[in-house]
């Protein structure tokens, strides 16, 4: 009790050398005139604390600053005690919520302290009607997750006997865990894999739909070369006609270097068309040549 009323005062600027220490119990301060407030460590349940308050002699005093003083001690909490916590109505005590401090009441034992011993005092605590007595007591669960100070090994398996296997529990599901992170970058790379792949595709598509358009250009000049033997043409045309279709053909030959395009029944049909049209040109070139000789001939 000295020592946090030290620590309170410590924060208020007050040194310990201005006050005096007494060992007078606090319920026997009340009878001394001399004194004008005490400083008390306590559960708000005590009866002594709720003695004092219920003569009317006596009120709390609000530490304003709790919420402060809390975060720079360690074993201080902020702590609202409520209105109407020993009686309630219109005299009211407390008549209004008092903002305080709390510090933690903590069971300490020597090292070599008998498990029996420990577990006897926590089934004191938790199992018999102090529980009832004192319902402020800080519950098993949050008892075991308190760590302002380290625990007996037999007081940690009292609050949670299931710790080893929660660590089983916890090294499975990291497993898990691992195994899921796994699966979703694999998932993540086979994503990448097919959009890469996908958009490869469309790049292909879209050249071969070029080069379509291209191939149905060469083939379009091959037909206007071939309408134009429909008309009687000279030797010296159709062999420049004969020329352009070698032409026609050799650049598709170099331009078109795809793979499916080759395969394209499209391609077939533009280089049977070549053939036949190259073939028809031949032809006529055959039976004009003697003609032309002929007349040739005659005229000298």
């Amino acid at each position: 009790m000295r020592s946090s009323a030290v620590r309170l005062l410590k924060h208020y600027g007050v040194s310990q050398g201005s006050i005096s220490a007494l060992d007078t119990p606090f319920p026997e301060m009340a009878q001394d005139n001399t004194l004008d407030a005490a400083i008390v460590t306590s559960g708000i349940m005590n009866p002594e604390v709720e003695a004092l308050l219920l003569t009317g002699d006596f009120k709390f005093i609000p530490i304003i600053e709790a919420q402060g003083i809390a975060l720079r001690r360690a074993f201080f909490n902020q702590y609202t005690i409520p209105k109407g916590l020993y009686q309630a109505g219109q005299h009211a005590i407390p008549k209004e919520p008092i903002p305080t401090i709390s510090t933690m009441a903590v069971l300490v034992a020597k090292k070599g302290v008998s498990a029996k011993l420990i577990n006897a005092i926590l089934d004191a605590l938790y199992l018999s009607d102090a529980i009832y007595q004192f319902p402020d007591v800080l519950p098993k669960g949050k008892a075991y997750h308190w760590q302002a100070l380290p625990k007996y090994p037999v007081a940690a398996a009292y609050f949670n006997p299931y710790e080893g296997i929660d660590l089983l529990a916890s090294m499975l599901e990291s497993l898990a865990a691992g195994k899921e992170l796994l699966f979703a970058i694999g998932t993540a790379f086979y994503v990448l894999w097919d959009w890469r792949n996908r958009r490869k595709l469309t790049i292909v598509k879209k050249q071969l739909t070029q080069q379509k358009e291209r191939l149905d250009s060469f083939l379009e000049q091959t037909i206007i070369i071939e309408r134009s033997l429909l008309i009687e043409n000279g030797l010296t045309t159709l062999k420049e006609q004969l020329d352009d279709v070698t032409k026609i053909k050799l650049a598709a030959l170099e331009e078109f270097t795809h793979e499916d395009l080759r395969a394209d029944r499209a391609f077939s049909i533009f280089l049977m068309q070549c053939a036949n049209l190259i073939m028809k040109i031949q032809v006529k070139i055959n039976l004009l040549g003697p003609m032309q000789e002929g007349k040739n001939h005659n005229g000298g």
